[in-house]
């Protein structure tokens, strides 16, 4: 009897998917849906009906403001456990659509209450391809590689972040929709996650935390993350994001360093307020790409620990390396960017991390893992 109800359940959701492919709807936006819930129910309210629409634009987002059609009927009939914000899963795996690589990790929550992260790798390597830069095809592949059979028993989280929320929302929607069909097949359920700068640079801030507490035995003061297409700065409980495409730039002369320096000082802007507010006995923790200039300009090896250095130590240290005329461009800009952020700044000590060992676990301090321990909001 179970069986049968089940099948009957099945082939309502897919008529009712159906109905939208026929209507000629792949995707719709808040307000097309809103629209739709009145017709279904005039009694809604106001109140409820913004509810449900947030639930709904956060469980099927697609990019550019737009749902997809079938994620959203999943939502709505309440069968994708992905999608339940009450439910907090115990495991995911974890992609983070990066500009130049893509990031994935297994993460699991231990009974001891600690989380347990492991980076995956397809063969012999864990910077997977990005969707920036390659075929859905050879990414997707590559991603399953790496997931390996925890793809057969947990959930799928994707992370659409800053290169993402940057393409034109055309775009957007069309790799969302290609994901969302992509992530159909997982049979523990799949979540595009929008990743905003804020929900980013606040996830990371609160993995570092833990990770700082846990193997410095100190707090940072102010946290500052680098990518390939942005950084982000969190401050007490000021966050933001701001964007540079050192990608780009990596691909430019020489020549082009000082123009470079410029732009990264403009984008590092926005966090000036925050670098005013430390004083010399503050405390600034550095990672993300700023780690490989560390590595790069031979402060540190690739699997060296977590650790504090006097900030004008650094300095000296990073400029005599990215002023090297055999100092390749891609180095160069990463090492410069990091210069000016530090220049900004009026600490005594700053902290660079990447490889932390939590508890006997390791752990990365990434927004993915932040994520995570929040509960997967």
């Amino acid at each position: 009897m179970h069986a049968i109800a089940r099948s009957c359940f099945q082939m309502a959701l897919q008529a009712v998917k159906e109905q939208f492919r026929d209507a000629g709807f792949e995707s719709l936006d808040r307000e097309q849906f809103i629209k739709l819930m009145c017709k279904l129910n005039p009694s809604f309210g106001a109140d409820e009906l913004t509810t449900i629409a947030d639930g709904a634009l956060a469980s099927s987002f697609t990019g550019g403001g737009k749902m997809c059609c079938s994620a959203l009927v999943d939502y709505l009939f309440g069968v994708n456990p992905v999608t339940k914000s009450y439910t907090r899963p115990n495991a995911i795996i974890m992609g983070d659509l990066g500009s130049g690589k893509t990031s994935a990790y297994f993460l699991k929550m231990t009974e001891q209450g600690m989380v347990q992260v492991k980076e995956l790798m397809d063969g012999d390597t864990a910077e997977l391809p990005s969707l920036a830069g390659c075929a859905f095809e050879e990414w997707s592949a590559s991603f399953e590689r790496a997931a390996g059979d925890y793809i057969h028993h947990y959930p799928v989280h994707i992370g659409a972040t800053q290169w993402y929320r940057e393409m034109p929302e055309q775009q957007q929607v069309a790799l969302g929709l290609r994901l969302w069909s992509w992530g159909e097949k997982f049979p523990s359920g799949f979540r595009l996650l929008e990743v905003s700068g804020l929900k980013e640079a606040t996830c990371e801030a609160i993995a570092c935390r833990h990770a700082c507490q846990a193997v410095l035995k100190v707090g940072p003061d102010i946290i500052v993350s680098t990518g390939t297409g942005s950084m982000q700065c969190t401050c007490g409980s000021v966050s933001q994001s701001s964007s540079l495409d050192t990608k780009a730039w990596s691909k430019r002369d020489r020549e082009d360093l000082p123009a470079f320096r410029s732009a990264a000082r403009e984008a590092l802007r926005p966090f000036v307020p925050s670098f005013q507010q430390l004083n010399p006995s503050s405390l600034a923790l550095f990672i993300g790409a700023s780690w490989y200039a560390i590595v790069s300009a031979g402060m540190a090896s690739a699997k060296s620990e977590p650790f504090i250095s006097p900030r004008v130590e650094a300095i000296i240290s990073l400029v005599a390396f990215a002023s090297h005329p055999d100092t390749a461009m891609r180095d160069a800009t990463n090492v410069w960017r990091l210069v000016e952020a530090l220049n900004m700044m009026h600490v005594h000590d700053v902290a660079f991390g990447r490889n932390w060992l939590v508890h006997g676990e390791n752990f990365r301090t990434t927004w993915s893992v932040g994520y995570f321990l929040e509960g997967c909001p």
